[in-house]
Parts: C-alpha cells; structure tokens; sequence
C-alpha cells in the first residue's frame, strides 16, 4: 500500500511538471513572439502545448511501473492507472486535428520531425549517450531549440540575422537546462551508464560552466542589441538570466538541485518582455 501511494504522489508530480514544462514552452514562444514581431494564434498556442506534453509524457509513460507489494518481494506491471495513459494520447489526437486544420505543408513535416526527434531520445539514441559524452545534454537541449524553429516556419518568418542570434541565445539557455536538470540524475544516470555531462564533471563543475554559458548569453544579448541587430527589448531577458544562475547557485549551496530553478527562467522571459515594454511606453505591439 506504501509503495503505490508513494507511486500516486510521483505520478502527480510528473504530471504537474509535465504540465509547467509545457505553459513554459507557450510562455518562451509568447516572448519571442514580440521580439520576431509575429502575432501568435490560439492554434499555434495549442500546438506547443501538445507537442511538448506529447514528448514530456510519452518519454515518462514509457517506462511507467505501478509498484506493488508481492509475496516474493518483487514488483509487478498493473493496468489500474493505465487512464492516465490517455493524457498523451488526447494531446496527440488534439495535435492532429490542429496541426491537419492549421499547418501548412512544411509546418506539418517539421512538426512530424520535432515529436519523432523528441519520442525517440529513450528507445534509440539513449544507448549514443553510454559512448558519446554530453549527447543526452546536447539532445535535449537541440530537441527544445526546435520549437521556435517550428515557430519561424508556422508563421513563415524569414531567417533574419534577428533570428539566427536570437536562436543562438536560446539555444544557449537550453543548454543550461539540460545540463542542470542532469545533475539530479547523476547517480541514476550513472548505474545506466550514460555519460551526461554532470556524471562525467560531478555537479558542482557542471554549475560552474553553465555559469559561464550564462555570461555568454548576456553578452550575445547586450552587443547585439548595442550594434541595432536586436530590438532594444532583448535586453530584458538579461534578468531572468541572471535570476537562474542565482537560483543554480542557491541550489549547489543546498545541495538540491530541482529543474524548476532553471525551468522557470522562460516564464520570466515574457514576463520581463512585458514590464521593459510598459516601461519604454507602447514598444510593444499586441
């Protein structure tokens, strides 16, 4: 009875930052949105929704077991909470009626390729990670870059020098979040024998170059603003880069390394966007 209801409560909890990891991904796409200046749809908003609860769930669905007590000590596969299966699978019957009512040809394609990029780390190019240094990092954090590229062409936006440094940017913040979120991975990742940066480096070596990551994607940020390639609102997303490597800070010095120190980064991307453009009265067109 312990054991499912220690099962139930990680379940939910997977569930909830299944959930956030998605509203994460809407709020990075509405942030960068503004500096693009493309006019977001409610069925693009939808479509990142689905795409990334389709990859979150389906990568911790898959190697779903349901602990229960036996009388020789092991552990069985139950179908009782199988319902929750059905989360995933409604976010990709919704993904196809969006995508099938609202995408072009080429944002249909590459939809296709950034899900199948995202289900297929686990099953495929889990076992490159036991040889290849850093690949799970550098996979996830590719994986992640792909939706605003999915973004640039819903909406068939040119491939601008705003764009390319702006996906430099992000990129550079994925990889901040992939590295981190490794770090409480490291024994687990370690007995699978994957060579993720943190099990390689050890946490407090992984904190310390994601830091200097950090001062790379504030200087990308202010020179490219100073030399006109940005607009003068990029410069906002120098706070929430800041906050995260104090928060990446706080946790080495409480030895608790939660993804939602550095998850929690893209909901201030937006939100900073928003009051820098209240402030510089009206740079900010809706």
């Amino acid at each position: 009875m312990e054991l499912r209801k220690t099962f139930k409560n990680k379940l939910f909890f997977h569930i909830f930052r299944g959930l956030l990891t998605s509203f994460g991904a809407v709020a990075e796409a509405l942030a960068l949105s503004i500096l693009f200046d493309i006019r977001l749809t409610f069925d693009f908003i939808i479509l990142v929704i689905c795409i990334s609860g389709i990859i979150y769930f389906y990568d911790f669905f898959r190697e779903l077991k349901i602990p229960e007590a036996t009388t020789d000590g092991e552990t069985k596969r139950k179908g009782k909470y199988s319902r929750y299966y059905a989360l995933p699978l409604l976010l990709f019957i919704l993904y196809i009626i969006i995508i099938s009512l609202y995408g072009s040809t080429p944002s249909i394609i590459f939809s296709i390729f950034l899900i199948l990029v995202g289900v297929l780390y686990d099953p495929i190019f889990k076992r490159i990670t036991k040889i290849i240094p850093a690949f799970k990092d550098f996979y996830v954090a590719f994986c992640w870059l792909l939706l605003p590229v999915f973004m640039i062409i819903y909406y068939q936006k040119d491939l601008s020098l705003l764009v390319v440094v702006t996906l430099i940017f992000v990129f550079s913040r994925d990889i901040v979040n992939a590295f981190y979120c490794d770090i409480k991975d490291i024994s687990n990742d370690k007995n699978a024998q994957l060579k993720t940066y943190a099990v390689i480096n050890g946490a407090s070596n992984t904190i310390y170059v994601l830091q200097w990551v950090s001062i790379f994607s504030v200087l990308l940020l202010t020179i490219s603003t100073v030399i006109g390639i940005l607009p003068l609102l990029s410069v906002s997303l120098v706070i929430p880069v800041i906050l995260t490597s104090l928060l990446m800070n706080y946790s080495q010095k409480i030895q608790k390394y939660s993804p939602f120190f550095v998850e929690i980064e893209y909901y201030f991307w937006y939100l900073s966007i928003i009051l820098f453009g209240l402030i510089l009265k009206g740079q900010i067109g809706f």
